[in-house]
Formats: C-alpha cells, sequence, structure tokens
C-alpha cells in the first residue's frame, strides 16, 4: 500500500479545534447578524473525527453488536437480558458531532458573493460526503428519521422537521452525492480552488479521492435498495462509470496517534465465540493473529496440570492452535448456568513456581488492534471507515446476482480481490497497531487461504453468495455497526452451515428474539405528531422498548431480508 501521510493528532490539537468551533458557535449565538468567518479547516476535521467515537465503539458496538454478531463473548456466556436489548444508533453522534459543522461550512459559503463562493465550491461538496456517511448508519438503523428539514433549527427556524421515509432518504442520498461527484469534476482543476489544508487529514485535498469515495458510497447504498428489491442496476453503472474505489490506496480511513479516554473503549475483558474462532482457526484464516490473542494455556500451563485433570476441550484439541484459540458458544441457554458447558466458562487453577495461578480457556479479542494504548502501548489508531475489500464483497454479489455487468471482473475476482485485500488491512493494522505476538504473512498465506474449501470460489451460485457474505462478516470484524447491517441483510452466516454456522441462540428452550431495529424515542413537544405519524406508517409501536412486541417490526430496507442466520 501506498505510504500514507499520517496525522498526529493531539489532545491540544482537538481541544483547538473544538474551542474554535464553539467559540465561533457562540459569538454567532449572541449576536446572530454579526457571524465571523469561522475556520472551515478545523471545523470539518472535527466533525470527519467524530465519524469515530469511543463511547460507541464502548457500549453499542463492543457490548452490543459484537456480542449480536456471534464475534465477542464474554467469561460466563451470554445472560437472560442478551436478547433484550435495543441495538443501538448514532443518532447523537450524528445530530451533535458530526452534522452542525458541516452545515455551518456551508451556510457561511452561501453568504459569499458569487465570485467568492465559487472558489469553495470542492469543499462546500465535500461537506455532504461525511454527513452522508455517519447518517446512512441511522437510517439503516432506525428506518423513517429526520433529514431534508434536519439541523435547519437556526438556518430556517425549522424545529419540528418531519421524518423522511427510508427508502426517500437513500435516494435522497444518491441525489446529493450525484451533485457532489458532478461540482468535484466540474471544479477540480480549478487553480482558484480553496481547500480544507491539514483539516483533511483523510484524502489531503485531493478531490478525485473524494469522487471515489463518493462513488463508493453510493454502491454501499444501492446494497440496500437491492436488498430490498429496488432495480439498482443505474445507480451501480453510473457510479462504477464515474470511478469508485480501485485499491487499498482509495480507502476512506482513519489513521492517527491520539488516545481515546477510558483506557479500554469496552474491549479489556471481550473474549470470543467459539464458531467464529473455530472457522479461523481450522481454515487457517491468516487474520486469526491480528484478530484475537492466544488464551492462557501455554506450555507452562499444560506442563503443570496432569493430562487427566484437563477438560475435555482441551484434551481433544489436536493442535496448539486449536488449544490456544477457543471460543465459547453464545447461546443463553449455553452459558455457565448450564453444566455440559462449563468447561468453557470455568478457569483452571495450576500451580506455577510454587504459586497457584488460574487460567481461562477462552481467548481475548485482540485489543490491541482495538485499543493500541492497552498494555503501555503506543500504536496508530486505525479505522477502515470504508475499505476496499467492503467495496469488493458488494461487487462480487451485484455480479454475481447479474447486477453490476460493468464492473470489469468477475464475480470471482472481486470476491479473491476482497479476501486479499482484506487480510492486507488487518496485517497493516495489527503491524501499526503494535499487537502483541505480531508476524507479518508469509508469501503463500492468501493464496493456501484462497484455496481451503470453505474459501475457495467454488459450488452453486448460493453456496458462492454465502462464501462472499461470510468473508464480508470476516472483513468488518473492526466495524461492527457496518457488519450489523451486512449480517441483518444477508442472513449470513446462517444456521447449520459447513461453512460457518450461525449458532441458533436459545433461551429457556425457545428461540431468543433479536430485535433488528433501533427504537426512535419520543422527541418532545415540538414534533411529536411528526413522529408519531412516521412510527405509525411503519407499523411500529411508538416507544415501546419490550423485545417481545418490537423483534417482527422491520424498517423498509429490512422486509424482504432473511432473519439472522437463515441465509438466503
Amino acid at each position: 500500500m501506498k505510504k500514507r501521510l499520517l496525522i498526529f493528532i493531539s489532545i491540544s490539537f482537538l481541544a483547538f479545534m473544538y474551542s474554535s468551533c464553539t467559540d465561533g458557535f457562540g459569538e454567532m449565538n449572541t449576536d446572530p447578524a454579526a457571524s465571523t468567518k469561522p475556520n472551515y479547516s478545523g471545523l470539518f476535521a472535527n466533525s470527519v473525527q467524530q465519524l469515530t467515537n469511543e463511547y460507541y465503539y464502548w457500549f453499542y458496538d463492543g457490548r452490543q453488536k459484537m456480542k449480536f454478531l456471534q464475534i465477542a463473548n464474554t467469561t460466563s456466556g451470554n445472560g437472560m437480558s442478551f436478547d433484550e436489548v435495543i441495538p443501538g444508533n448514532h443518532w447523537g453522534q450524528y445530530f451533535s458531532d458530526v452534522a452542525p459543522n458541516l452545515f455551518e461550512i456551508r451556510n457561511e459559503i452561501d453568504k459569499m458573493p458569487e465570485e467568492e463562493r465559487v472558489k469553495y465550491s470542492c469543499m462546500y461538496a465535500v461537506t455532504f460526503l461525511p454527513q452522508i456517511y455517519m447518517h446512512l448508519k441511522n437510517v439503516d438503523m432506525c428506518g423513517d428519521i429526520p433529514y431534508t428539514e434536519a439541523n435547519k433549527g437556526r438556518y430556517e427556524k425549522v424545529f419540528s422537521p418531519m421524518y423522511d421515509d427510508q427508502k426517500g432518504t437513500f435516494l435522497k442520498f444518491v441525489e446529493e452525492l450525484n451533485v457532489t461527484i458532478a461540482s468535484l469534476e466540474k471544479y477540480k482543476s480549478d487553480e482558484n480552488q480553496n481547500n480544507f489544508s491539514d483539516g483533511d487529514f483523510v484524502y489531503q485535498n485531493d478531490w478525485d479521492k473524494w469522487i471515489k469515495f463518493a462513488n463508493s458510497v453510493k454502491i454501499k447504498i444501492a446494497m440496500r435498495l437491492y436488498s430490498a428489491g429496488e432495480d439498482v442496476s443505474a445507480i451501480v453503472s453510473d457510479a462504477l462509470a464515474s470511478g469508485a474505489f480501485e485499491s487499498r490506496d482509495d480507502q476512506f480511513m482513519l489513521e492517527a496517534k491520539f488516545r481515546y479516554g477510558n483506557d479500554a473503549v469496552g474491549y479489556h475483558n471481550m473474549r470470543v465465540a467459539k464458531n467464529f474462532t473455530e472457522f479461523l482457526v481450522q481454515n487457517n484464516d491468516p487474520r486469526l493473529i491480528y484478530f484475537l490473542e492466544k488464551n492462557d494455556l501455554d506450555q507452562t500451563f499444560l506442563d503443570a496440570v496432569p493430562e487427566d485433570e484437563l477438560p475435555d476441550l482441551i484434551k481433544n484439541a489436536a493442535t496448539e492452535k486449536e488449544k490456544r484459540y477457543i471460543g465459547g458458544p453464545v447461546s443463553i441457554d449455553n452459558n455457565s448456568d448450564n453444566d455440559d458447558y462449563i468447561d468453557y466458562w470455568s478457569s483452571i487453577t495450576a500451580t506455577v513456581d510454587g504459586e497457584n495461578k488460574n487460567y481461562y480457556p477462552l481467548s481475548y479479542i485482540n485489543r490491541r488492534l482495538i485499543d493500541p494504548k492497552y498494555d503501555t502501548g503506543d500504536g496508530m489508531w486505525i479505522d477502515y471507515w470504508y475499505s476496499y475489500p467492503e467495496l469488493c464483497y458488494y461487487l462480487a454479489e451485484l455480479v454475481e446476482n447479474g447486477v453490476a455487468t460493468t464492473s470489469g471482473k468477475t464475480a470471482q475476482e472481486w470476491y479473491e480481490e476482497g479476501v486479499k485485500t482484506s487480510v492486507e488491512n488487518y496485517e497493516y493494522m495489527a503491524e501499526r497497531t503494535e499487537v502483541k505476538d505480531f508476524e507479518n504473512l508469509s508469501a503463500t498465506a492468501i493464496t493456501d487461504y484462497l484455496n481451503e474449501t470453505v474459501v475457495a470460489y467454488t459450488g452453486s451460485k448460493d453456496e458462492k453468495l454465502e462464501k462472499i457474505g461470510v468473508q464480508a462478516y470476516l472483513n468488518f470484524f473492526k466495524n461492527p455497526t457496518e457488519n450489523y447491517i451486512q449480517v441483518r441483510r444477508t442472513g449470513y452466516p446462517k444456521e447449520n452451515s459447513t461453512v460457518l454456522a450461525w449458532e441458533k441462540v436459545m433461551k429457556e428452550g425457545a428461540p431468543a428474539k433479536f430485535v433488528r431495529r433501533s427504537v426512535v424515542g419520543e422527541p418532545g413537544q415540538f414534533n411529536i405528531e411528526n413522529w408519531e405519524v412516521a412510527m405509525t406508517k411503519q407499523g411500529f409501536s411508538p416507544d415501546e422498548k419490550n423485545n417481545t412486541i418490537i423483534y417482527k417490526q422491520r424498517v423498509w430496507s429490512d422486509k424482504l431480508s432473511p432473519s439472522f442466520g437463515e441465509g438466503k
């Protein structure tokens, strides 16, 4: 991958940006007619940086979605309330942290004389891209929510925004992306164009890169529409003709040197799930050592415990890898209260150097990959907000289904490109985050992996689509919100699969009832009527939070999707 310009974001720099933004808003709120020109670079950088938010990682993604996705686990298994949690959204992150600064940049540019305003055309256009990218997460999870009239209270006195329907919002996104792309194409070579300077720490004001990102987002949106039964061939062909991501160099990502608070962002106690771990181990997935940490059962432990005292799950492990990477079952009925599974959840006491020590069989999520500062680490923080392999898997699915007929590659080529670049991404991330026990890939690691039976692009159409879905699922390891939408949309992994099986989650002998959407709470007296109309129109129970009632209620784009674990 081409060497990137690394952005070292210090606390003082973020504080400067924050104070610049809030000071500007404070002055303008004091006297709306006496607005001063804001720091566009700082406003833009602050909004883009907020696409990563430690609270959402800690609570919604780590503690919630990674467990829903059967990737993460706890030291005692999932409890009785596991299926009662309502999946979170990024509502506050968008409306509080991302959108306001972008709206303010456009508002200030709109007030300029025409001859001055044209010099900001590229900057103006690009502000729509993090806005659409971030709000798509909310539309995915919430369905009908405000967009076209949102964030206009300050500028147009719209304090009761309408709730746009989900399909209409997707199409509005596409419309705005088209306008953005057209504007960037028109002005990108204009030497008089201003830019965000250091505030664009993603693409360094390379307007062609932003065009590729915009087209890739169009394809991301097209996947939602396609799963809802819509014809997306025109959207996809237009995006490909204009130019989407072409390599890992085009990825929309954050690479920064800064520390998030809470030290752990909630992952320090996250163990791993059984089927997910066994797939990585049994199929020699090169990402195993990047995704997971080895458990406590090293040779020192094995030497200290007589073999006849080892639990069966250790004695039955044929290789060291199977002993060192172990995940626990995710079904509620198979947690630590079930004696049949107690070996997964119980520590083993061994005497080492004259001291009794407790050893746990379950492996951790790789903590340095999630938090480079864990355990005195000093690595880079990396987020692939929209990766190249993500796009590859979308195109593999579309080509396999006969939609993206002009993509330039076969479905197999897109699939294999996705696998290759996903592994390369995680190798790069693991090295830069300084994970413990890091190793570079062997020269044949990816080729060997692509030849594994459950990875090789062979079989029927349904089998190929399942393999695409499973590899997309693995690629989204560190992007749980996107992974949740992917799994919900495709139904992969699926139950009883010979590729990667979804574990059926049982609760007191009956299937657990997982909710597939976020609950949009009552907005208050100013907009309660619009809210009630939107919820009723979608067939939702307004403000209902009982999972046994709302688990069958789906947003528009999810109505045709398979159930969790059902597959196509």
